[in-house]
């Protein structure tokens, strides 16, 4: 998750890409993302719970609050986010409170929208 938070605060939008489960990799609006990763400055993480994501877990699940500034207000985005390992790395595999049929970078900008 950390790693993630990182990526957006440095607007490294490949390791955004990399670090998505392959299936929604596919199909990532690299150009939307990277306008979202770009008009935002990101000012803090806190991270609310942890369930499993340890080195011999196989999923782990991450709730956090990440705020950002967005045109001189600051906004939160809150979310739980499902991680399952692929090749001995977590990556995200999801997050709760989705739409039916949204990706997850649709559901992370929707939420991040005013």
């Amino acid at each position: 998750m950390r790693s993630r938070y990182s990526a957006f605060a440095l607007r490294n939008v490949g390791w955004l890409k990399e670090s998505l489960w392959p299936k929604y990799q596919k199909t990532l609006d690299m150009a939307e993302l990277t306008e979202f990763a770009q008009t935002r400055q990101w000012i803090g993480l806190e991270i609310l719970q942890v369930e499993k994501g340890s080195v011999d877990d196989k999923t782990g699940m991450v709730k956090f609050v990440a705020k950002a500034l967005e045109n001189g207000e600051v906004r939160e985005h809150r979310e739980a986010s499902l991680f399952r390992k692929k090749k001995g790395t977590l990556v995200l595999r999801g997050g709760r409170g989705r739409r039916a049929g949204e990706g997850v970078a649709e559901a992370m900008i929707r939420r991040c929208r005013p």
